[in-house]
């Protein structure tokens, strides 16, 4: 299973800069009401591809960033984030960045990356269990993520997928090929007809001036 490491967290809502380190097995966070127990699970959410607002950003400072480290062994993203034109490392670091000016920023193993590709990837890492957060066992469209990791199939599913891709973009290359063949074809067809409509017309050296000649 995935294992959350290490969670950084500076001027997200209330909180002003945390620190959280995990250990093996079981983690327990408590806390009275108001601690800020459900804004850690916010950032969670955050790392994992939820949308970013500037609400979340802890009142006058200009941003907040929310840091986790995983190990990244037991994931078998590799493809994903080779796909993605991401770094595939011993840990996986997600960092977000909310910025008041807009500027939000998405890091993955330290590159940029955008908010489709981190979606795919939190999607990966953690269920949240919540009275109103939706489990991935009733996503149809993650049941077959579920009987592949099962099997032990998600780093062979990854190498088929990077043979595909690649195949892909062969046959791609040959298509246009083809079509530059066709094109070229149908251009030296063309260029005969005209030969041959010109041989044909029997012109003359100085034709046009008789022509011209014979018109006045």
């Amino acid at each position: 299973m995935p294992m959350l490491l290490q969670l950084n967290i500076k001027d997200f809502a209330i909180i002003d800069d945390l620190q959280l380190s995990f250990g093996k097995g079981l983690n327990i966070l408590t806390g009275e009401t108001g601690a800020g127990k459900s804004i850690i699970v916010d950032a969670v959410k955050l790392i994992l591809g939820d949308r970013a607002s500037q609400d979340d950003i802890r009142s006058s400072k200009e941003e907040a960033v929310v840091e986790a480290m995983f190990d990244a062994a037991p994931l078998d993203i590799a493809g994903m984030l080779e796909s993605a034109g991401l770094p595939s490392e011993e840990n996986l670091i997600i960092k977000r960045v909310i910025n008041r000016a807009g500027k939000n920023k998405i890091f993955i193993n330290s590159s940029m990356a955008n908010l489709s590709s981190l979606e795919d990837i939190g999607s990966r890492i953690i269920d949240i269990y919540g009275q109103h957060d939706h489990q991935s066992l009733t996503k149809s469209e993650e049941h077959i993520d579920i009987l592949d990791a099962f099997a032990g199939l998600m780093a062979l599913r990854d190498d088929i997928a990077k043979a595909y891709r690649e195949f892909y973009s062969i046959k791609s290359e040959l298509d246009n090929l083809t079509t530059d063949s066709e094109r070229l074809l149908e251009r030296q067809d063309f260029l005969n007809f005209q030969s041959k409509e010109i041989g044909e017309a029997g012109l003359k050296a100085g034709e046009d001036e008789e022509l011209k000649k014979e018109k006045e």
